[in-house]
């Protein structure tokens, strides 16, 4: 949804002014960010504009004061109707003498990765006190959850079997799941991290990893403000 932005001619020169300005530094065009919260509200700004090869370009108090009354005072935020985080992008077209805002918002969601699983001779031959925990687990399947993100990840130290019913993972169990997990899928809690679970069937006496990438992804929302000068 565009919304074509109602500026008074002082504004308009403000405008043409800066565009000038960011001219004097070789632009053709400059970029602009503004991150929004979930709620569609102001999160932080940028500090400086950006020219199409990357230069950064101070800003002054009139275009910050521009920027601010098109956020506060204008209704392009009232597009913004997600629950996730996202940002807007000024870009100013120097030569047109055009400005054009594009709205972006986060999209989170998951990818499988490979399943990995553990026969009873491998788990054995890890360690023999694997037989003791499916004889206690008396041929139930438990699962045991993880998840990871931003660089800090945990596995559970509890083996649940339903809503009542669970029991806590002994020592060599929470080592072989931090080990296998590390091995099949390093780096599972950096950034945008990882989620999934290890299911542990006693009656098989095998061990499966369901394993999910945790993903992030900027949607745009097309040019939701626009302007000539």
């Amino acid at each position: 949804m565009s919304n074509n932005l109602d500026l008074s001619k002082d504004q308009l020169k403000t405008l043409k002014l800066f565009s000038y300005y960011c001219g004097s530094h070789g632009a053709k065009s400059a970029t602009y960010t503004v991150y929004l919260d979930s709620e569609g509200s102001v999160d932080w700004k940028d500090d400086n504009w950006y020219s199409d090869s990357g230069t950064r370009i101070e800003s002054y108090d009139k275009i910050d004061d521009l920027v601010d009354y098109i956020l506060e005072s204008t209704s392009m935020l009232d597009y913004y109707d997600y629950d996730q985080s996202g940002h807007l992008e000024f870009e100013i077209d120097i030569p047109e003498k055009k400005l054009s805002i594009t709205g972006f918002h986060m999209e989170y969601g998951s990818k499988p990765g490979d399943g990995e699983s553990w026969n009873e001779q491998e788990l054995m031959e890890i360690n023999p006190d694997f037989s003791n925990l499916f004889d206690e687990m008396g041929g139930m399947e438990g699962e045991v959850d993880f998840n990871g993100s931003g660089d800090s990840g945990d596995i559970s130290n509890i083996i649940t079997f339903d809503r009542v019913r669970s029991m806590g993972c002994p020592r060599y169990l929470e080592d072989f799941l931090y080990n296998s997990l590390e091995q099949a899928y390093g780096g599972w809690e950096i950034n945008e991290g990882s989620q999934g679970k290890f299911v542990i069937d006693s009656e098989d006496k095998t061990i499966y990893l369901e394993f999910s990438w945790n993903t992030e992804e900027n949607i745009s929302d097309g040019i939701v403000g626009y302007v000539e000068f």
